[in-house]
């Protein structure tokens, strides 16, 4: 990489909710109760294109600074978390200051049942 490129995740107005459940509903179970919503991002014609940097099953070529960037972001958080949190769908615009903003990514954690 011969720039360190500028990115951010979109987050603007998120909220952070928590799943309760009901009584009637036991045998529906979701491994997290957390979630984070935001707001959607302009996605028309007058926007800018969509660029992709990762998908959910792969990686994808980095020709260029910025994808290495993201790409080496994403390497970073999975040894940071010692192979916890794996990020994919890494996609984003780029803003009206030509700083790519990055938005709905996905988070595969890794999660021991205790069953064999």
């Amino acid at each position: 990489v011969h720039i360190i490129v500028d990115f951010y995740f979109y987050f603007k107005d998120s909220i952070l909710g928590v799943l309760h459940s009901r009584r009637e509903s036991r045998s529906w179970i979701l491994p997290y109760r957390h979630f984070i919503a935001t707001h959607l991002l302009p996605c028309g014609e007058v926007d800018g294109p969509l660029y992709k940097f990762t998908r959910s099953s792969e990686i994808g070529p980095a020709t260029d600074d910025l994808t290495k960037v993201i790409h080496a972001f994403a390497h970073f958080m999975l040894i940071y978390t010692s192979g916890f949190l794996l990020l994919s769908d890494l996609q984003g615009l780029y803003d009206a200051r030509c700083v790519m903003c990055l938005f709905d990514p996905q988070g595969h954690t890794y999660v021991s049942t205790g069953l064999v």
